[in-house]
């Protein structure tokens, strides 16, 4: 068995995310950030099902990039046996006009 890493870089996409009034009316732009360490055997890490999984749970509107972490740190394992380890990062490209602000997670089985 051999480990791999994956990584998934500058997904772009909109939601609804965020908890002043302004952001639960108006879609805001989101950039993903990703390393999954993934064993290798018979099974591959299908990244097509992954990046989708991802996008999809946005279609929850997330109060917080925190409540949208925690929901991966739950469900990534359940959906993606494979996966041991992963750093995912969520960035605000647009709350700011002079910086991003991001926010990540750390898991590890």
């Amino acid at each position: 068995m051999q480990e791999f890493k994956l990584k998934i870089k500058d997904l772009e996409f909109e939601t609804i995310i965020g908890i002043l009034d302004f952001e639960r009316e108006k879609k805001q732009r989101i950039v993903l950030n990703a390393d999954f360490l993934y064993e290798f055997s018979k099974e591959i890490l299908d990244y097509r099902l992954l990046r989708e999984f991802l996008l999809k749970a946005f279609e929850q509107n997330f109060d917080t990039l925190e409540n949208a972490l925690m929901y991966f740190k739950e469900n990534i394992p359940k959906n993606f046996n494979n996966i041991r380890y992963f750093n995912i990062q969520l960035s605000k490209t647009q709350i700011f006009t002079d910086c991003v602000v991001s926010v990540c997670l750390e898991y590890k089985r």
